[in-house]
């Protein structure tokens, strides 16, 4: 994802979540001294004994759903789905007397097969999850079956099976505003949820074609697949929109939408794009979405593929579950991608947007076949953004990207490590992390390095020729790669695509008798492959580069290379190719000539992180003096972050440049940390620095400046700073709330207050968080039982579990106030988000421990 993320001071150290995101399995002990029966002692064993891990494979193909139509009505006060669906299919291999339908939660109706003259009702078993339906006959392949099915659907309600995450599971979800009317009804199929709203074979290979009705007050927009073919106006003040996909599509793809939205329209080459937004963003929607027609241009370009549906529409929701999903023809946007016209000066959302359109060709046109391949869509749609970033922004925007990636994935590998395609797991959630989606990418970046971009994208183009409109699993790929490269590529899929790990490389060298001796250990478990790496390495000497191609396939290398002099610089894999971890043994001189000589971002950070400890030498500090003038933004931005972190003995000249830069860098954001840099050494020395950027209209650099300026001695500080609490972005309340906390002004609170409640939800957490700071300062002048039934209330209608978490945490720190305890352990008995009790059971003891 695009964005350009800062901290414009030291005060920002609080902000580490004080619970994982991860759920938490609190551990079970049994000591000597317990007075437990056998059995009870062999309860809690079982408890601690590991489960193994479920293989997976894909579903099987029994009975072949060719149409869905679903008819939708809405019980806004009960938060129900009235259906009926009529699902016409034919048996796949096999004759058939028996259907079976996932169906996660439903209150079943009807159960019939239309005929002509009457409808024949059938005899079905229901268990809240599968729906097994006995057939009036056996049924032969190529006859076509039909069933109707009226039912209620409750979401909220429905059992947790085959489900990661109960907030991140529901299918379908009511959206209330404060006064608790449904303002938006939105849905999320993936992985398998889509059968919590109407019965399907919900798994990735089952792909149909549908039309879909949905009956709606008449003052709400509706999408959904494919292309609206009617709107009916009904007499209770309701309408019905029909939309049409005649396409087929997985059925996860599946969605609709309803609500007040406000929706504009342009096209791409006939193609209708539509982009619905808050009204309060009416205004925005294009410019929100600008690039759609150049990504779409780029994609079709890139794959010498058009887009393959009648229309795309974008759509941000409220509460969304996720960044976005792609739904064929529609794909659905968390509410923070809705920046102003301000808060676009700091950030985009360019890569979730690129990697959702992507999905329109790998994931939609063609789909993994089962969750063990989701790569096989998670992947393509995570590589469009690295490619999209190059193409669009160059070489070393799409380098921040591609480091930014794997070292997402590098994080979640010191947890845990699977093979890319994995067929062992509990519940498809899990497959959707790091693994499917960073290390993906980059291995998709190698494959492309290793046969270049011609084959490379030949053989993109032949695939998706291939296999458009079918499932696809990882060998798919592989042997079209193969055909089109002529090549045997099973050495590259077994490392990358079917075994763990990653390669974990140290390198050292000496130079003696006119020879480089290049050690080269792959050091990484013993449990993972040694890789066989293709690999480059850039030697200069003499103010000269010189580049090798070299195969690293054993645990240890020495590579030798007639050179006469000693070298200046050697750089492996200089254009990071390569998904690995290095560690090197290399002089400082050698660190010092890599920066001056990289060709990318990676190599230019490895050399300044290295160097950064060794600021003290008047030799790097005179190249840390260059990095302020790198040409690239986040170049520059380390440079003078490294700078800030020394307290004395900064040469003025530096003070100087980064000063200069506070005012007039072409980025806002290395604006904001120059801005963040010269307030910490010496507010009052600079306030026409900070005044300059107290008119900025970016929020980051406005940001900087407020907190800057609070670091001043100026006596009407208060007077100014408070004119700033009309803004809603944490890069403003932050630093204000700290200053308030500070200087005592603990009366803010009811400042803070308001802004908890009209942040987004990202942002509440931030804000929360300063709550939590805020509330024992306050003295028994302060109305505690005000300040928990305000808690009570925001919790009433949050739905994002760190939120929530945090606001249980708080009112526990008030729960000596009378009648709150006994609130809280109301709440938490009705408590619908399993995930939050997991927190707090990660986070707290009981008064006995």
């Amino acid at each position: 994802m695009y964005k350009k993320i800062f901290l414009f001071g030291v005060n920002t150290a609080f902000l580490f979540l004080i619970f994982s995101c991860s759920q938490s399995t609190p551990q079970t002990t049994v000591s000597e001294n317990d007075n437990l029966d056998s059995a009870a002692i062999e309860e809690e064993q079982a408890k601690l004994t590991p489960v193994a891990v479920p293989y997976h494979t894909a579903n099987p193909l029994v009975f072949d759903i060719l149409h869905l139509d679903l008819d939708l009505s809405f019980d806004f006060d009960e938060e129900k789905v009235l259906g009926k669906a009529i699902i016409t299919g034919t048996p796949y291999s096999y004759p058939i007397n028996e259907i079976t339908l996932d169906s996660k939660g439903l209150e079943v109706k009807k159960v019939v097969m239309p005929d002509r003259n009457k409808n024949i009702p059938l005899r079905y078993r229901y268990d809240s999850l599968e729906l097994q339906i006995s057939l009036d006959r056996t049924y032969q392949p190529d006859e076509i079956i039909s069933l109707e099915i009226e039912y209620v659907a409750d979401p909220e309600e429905s059992p947790m099976a085959n489900a990661g995450s109960y907030h991140d599971s529901r299918g379908l979800y009511f959206i209330k505003n404060e006064n608790g009317e449904v303002t938006q009804i939105w849905t999320q199929g993936e992985p398998e949820n889509n059968s919590r709203w109407f019965p399907v074979i919900d798994a990735p290979n089952e792909r149909y074609k549908q039309e879909i009705s949905i009956t709606v007050p008449a003052d709400f927009v509706t999408l959904s697949n494919g292309l609206m073919t009617s709107s009916v106006i009904n007499e209770d003040s309701l309408k019905t929109d029909t939309w049409k996909l005649d396409k087929d599509h997985a059925a996860y793809l599946t969605m609709v939408a309803a609500g007040k939205f406000a929706m504009e329209e342009e096209t791409y080459k006939e193609i209708p794009l539509q982009y619905y937004v808050d009204p309060k963003y009416a205004d925005r929607a294009s410019e929100i979405f600008k690039y759609t027609p150049e990504m779409i241009h780029f994609m079709d370009s890139l794959l010498d593929e058009p887009y393959p549906w009648s229309k795309y529409a974008q759509i941000s929701v409220k509460d969304f579950v996720s960044g976005a999903m792609e739904n064929t023809t529609a794909s659905v946007f968390m509410e923070e991608v809705q920046l102003t016209e301000n808060e676009a000066l700091d950030e985009d959302y360019e890569g979730i947007i690129i990697h959702e359109l992507s999905h329109q060709w790998f994931g939609n046109q063609l789909t993994a076949e089962s969750w063990a391949n989701i790569a096989m869509n998670e992947a393509f749609a995570n590589y469009s953004e690295y490619l999209w970033a190059q193409y669009k922004h160059g070489e070393m925007e799409a380098g921040l990207l591609a480091v930014e990636e794997e070292a997402g994935y590098f994080d979640e590998a010191l947890q845990d490590t699977h093979p890319l395609i994995n067929h062992n797991y509990y519940t498809p959630d899990e497959m959707f992390d790091a693994h499917s989606y960073n290390k993906g990418g980059r291995i998709l970046h190698m494959l492309r390095i290793y046969l270049g971009d011609e084959i490379f994208f030949k053989g993109l183009r032949n695939y998706i020729d291939e296999y458009k409109g079918e499932s696809v699993e990882a060998a798919n790929l592989r042997l079209v790669m193969e055909d089109s490269s002529g090549e045997d590529l099973s050495w590259f899929f077994n490392q990358w695509f079917y075994s763990e790990g990653h390669p974990e490389l140290t390198m050292a060298y000496t130079h003696e008798n006119d020879t480089l001796y290049l050690e080269i250990y792959q050091v990484q478990s013993e449990e993972f492959p040694v890789f066989i790496l293709p690999a480059t390495i850039d030697v200069f000497s003499n103010g000269k580069g010189s580049r090798y191609t070299v195969t690293i396939d054993k645990p240890y290398q020495l590579l030798e290379i007639p050179m006469e002099n000693t070298p200046e610089a050697v750089i492996f894999d200089p254009e990071h190719d390569l998904l690995v971890e290095m560690a090197y043994e290399k002089p400082l001189s050698d660190w010092m000539s890599q920066y001056h000589n990289a060709v990318s971002y990676k190599s230019k950070m490895e050399a300044l992180e290295y160097l950064s400890d060794s600021i003290s030498n008047q030799e790097v500090s005179n190249l840390f003096q260059e990095v302020l003038k790198d040409e690239f933004w986040a170049i520059r931005q380390y440079g003078i972050n490294v700078w800030a972190t020394i307290a004395e003995d900064i040469p003025e000249e530096v003070i100087a440049k980064i000063a200069s830069m506070a005012m007039s860098d072409p980025d806002y954001i290395v604006k904001a940390d120059a801005i963040a840099a010269v307030g910490g050494w010496d507010a009052d020395s600079y306030l026409s620095v900070i005044e300059k950027g107290l008119e900025s209209k970016s929020f980051s650099v406005l940001g900087a400046s407020i907190e800057a300026l609070s670091l001043s001695n100026e006596e009407d500080k208060l007077k100014r700073l408070e004119q700033y609490e009309i803004h809603n972005q944490t890069e403003t309340v932050i630093p204000l709330a700290f200053y308030y906390l500070d200087s005592g002004h603990v009366e803010k609170i009811s400042w803070l207050e308001e802004k908890i409640e009209n942040l987004g939800r990202a942002e509440r957490f931030y804000a929360l968080q300063l709550y939590m700071m805020w509330l024992p300062q306050l003295d028994d002048s302060y109305d505690l039982n005000a300040k928990a039934d305000f808690l009570f209330g925001i919790l009433e209608n949050e739905r994002f579990i760190n939120n929530r978490t945090t606001i249980y945490l708080l009112l526990m720190m008030l729960e000596d106030v009378p009648g709150v305890r006994e609130k809280i352990e109301k709440k938490l008995s009705n408590e619908n988000y399993p995930e939050v009790i997991d927190n707090l059971e990660a986070v707290t003891v009981s008064p006995d421990e």
